[in-house]
């Protein structure tokens, strides 16, 4: 549902450049996703599912100040 929610978003932005902001958005969710495989597999490596539970927290931490930082900067 978040993916459909996103790419409605996208897709209502300028309608000639939908293609190129679905691309960058299908690569950056690829870029991600691998980027969390790869540092999921390391934190369990590492610490067991210690280190996964720490990886998972410190990235929604990451989120949260990045959501932050970006909603103030959008909406001045």
């Amino acid at each position: 549902m978040a993916m459909v929610s996103h790419q409605t978003v996208i897709y209502s932005l300028e309608p000639s450049a939908r293609s190129r902001l679905n691309a960058v958005y299908i690569g950056g969710l690829f870029a991600f996703f691998g980027a969390g495989f790869v540092h999921g597999g390391l934190a369990y490596s590492f610490a067991r599912w210690n280190g996964v539970v720490v990886l998972c927290l410190a990235s929604c931490a990451l989120a949260a100040v990045a959501h932050v930082a970006l909603t103030r900067r959008w909406h001045r």
